[in-house]
């Protein structure tokens, strides 16, 4: 039976091609996709090929040593997440109306204890959980829409509505590469940066935000700024490119390692930010809600002592 044709500009995207999308999104590479979806890494490339197609528009861009998401993926994914979250939500509402929904930022429960992370990843048998992932903006939408109960991220801009609770303080730190001139400097400061080509996650991120701030502040003028939704690909380019630094949230160097690239600390304590379970007083919380609230947070305690 020959597929529907689409009107000009139309594209049919339903929640089984962006599941494919999303998961090309997180390993990068088809053949592990495809591992991890139960199809072929060919029959994966052909259905990427057609989104890409049916858009108009590239979505990945293939290099010799892998997939790079581009602008408009970054875009396509910011939209799939939301829809497929909300369609995830939507079967945990029908199946059990006591799940707890939580949205966390992208790499931070890597550094959450791991009696925590038990909890987020549904493994709990006191508390369901549904665990999304995503930016921060994403997670301030997600609270004030009233689609999760809780967000760990960093915590929102001054509004009454939202009620933060520290869970651990994240850092900023630049990537340098062995052979360049800071790579002998036991910390860096702000100053240190004037000249220097450096990369930062895009302007969704808190890196970026306490970066442009600490850079005017110093009447440091900016020299190259790309936003790179993935930040191995900035560990790439800096282990390859001793000229460049780059400059990441400490948490998404979690588990990353590459040959060239040291890691360096900030000196000045404005670089530190919280990371916080932030939720929306305004909305009727239950007496669940709450009980798991208390929970998460005395995990956090027991952990810390």
């Amino acid at each position: 039976m020959p597929e529907p044709r689409h009107e000009k500009g139309f594209c049919a995207l339903d929640i089984t091609k962006l599941e494919y999308f999303l998961c090309v999104c997180k390993h990068l590479n088809f053949t592990k996709a495809a591992e991890e979806l139960y199809v072929t890494a060919q029959g994966l490339n052909v259905a990427i090929n057609r989104m890409e197609k049916d858009l108009n528009t590239k979505l990945f861009l293939r290099t010799t040593k892998g997939l790079v998401l581009t602008d408009s993926g970054y875009q396509l994914k910011e939209t799939a997440e939301t829809i497929v979250g909300e369609f995830h939500r939507y079967q945990h509402q029908v199946h059990n109306k006591d799940t707890i929904n939580i949205v966390c930022m992208t790499h931070v429960f890597t550094r959450l204890p791991y009696s925590v992370q038990q909890l987020l990843f549904n493994l709990d048998p006191a508390f369901p959980v549904a665990l999304h992932e995503g930016f921060c903006s994403m997670c301030e939408e997600k609270l004030i829409r009233g689609e999760v109960d809780f967000a760990i991220a960093v915590p929102l801009a001054a509004n009454t509505d939202f009620k933060p609770r520290k869970l651990f303080t994240g850092r900023i730190v630049a990537l340098v590469h062995k052979d360049s001139p800071l790579a002998d400097e036991p910390s860096l400061n702000i100053g240190m940066l004037e000249g220097i080509k450096f990369l930062t996650t895009g302007s969704f991120s808190k890196t970026q935000q306490i970066l442009m701030t600490q850079l005017r502040q110093a009447d440091i003028p900016l020299q190259l700024a790309f936003a790179f939704y993935n930040p191995a690909s900035i560990i790439e380019i800096v282990n390859n490119h001793p000229e460049i630094v780059g400059i990441l949230a400490d948490y998404f160097m979690e588990g990353a390692w590459a040959p060239n690239v040291i890691v360096k600390q900030f000196e000045e304590e404005c670089m530190g930010f919280d990371i916080s379970l932030v939720k929306n007083v305004s909305r009727v919380q239950s007496k669940r809600t709450r009980t798991f609230e208390q929970y998460l947070l005395s995990l956090m305690r027991r952990a810390q002592d």
